[in-house]
């Protein structure tokens, strides 16, 4: 995630009020994604949240369904955290919400949908969807990377 997402994560959208805000993004029914979510704090609203010692957690749902709780207690504020998991669209559109536990105002600085050939991941289904533990490269060692 070089130069073009620490591009966009120089910017956040923040979500102060309501329980449960969601984006809708159009997709293909039956078809398969990868849903990748940034969040870069960077002291943005200038309350330290992360390295004050109290938690700083909000969650993500995929639908009604939940993805991940994003948990940025004593997280460096300069560096950017991400989500990411492989999932089947359930229509025409997907709804990504954040979920504002009352521990912090959850936000979002890069949303990103993209479509994954059929033949990928076999066991990603309509039941099944894959979250992203940890990715290593193995391969070249330049700094050239190929997506």
């Amino acid at each position: 995630m070089a130069d073009a997402a620490s591009e966009q994560a120089k910017t956040l959208r923040s979500f102060p009020d309501g329980s449960r805000n969601c984006y809708t993004l159009p997709s293909i029914i039956g078809k398969k994604y990868l849903l990748r979510a940034l969040f870069s704090y960077g002291d943005y609203d200038g309350l330290n949240r992360t390295l004050d010692g109290s938690p700083f957690l909000f969650g993500l749902h995929i639908g009604v369904n939940f993805w991940d709780t994003v948990n940025l207690t004593y997280w460096n504020p300069s560096i950017t955290a991400w989500k990411e998991v492989l999932t089947v669209a359930p229509g025409n559109s997907m709804s990504v919400c954040l979920i504002n536990f009352g521990t912090g105002t959850p936000f979002v600085s890069v949303l990103e949908l993209r479509p994954l050939l059929d033949a990928m991941y076999p066991f990603v289904n309509t039941s099944v969807s894959v979250g992203y533990f940890r990715r290593i490269r193995f391969g070249e060692v330049a700094d050239f990377i190929t997506r």
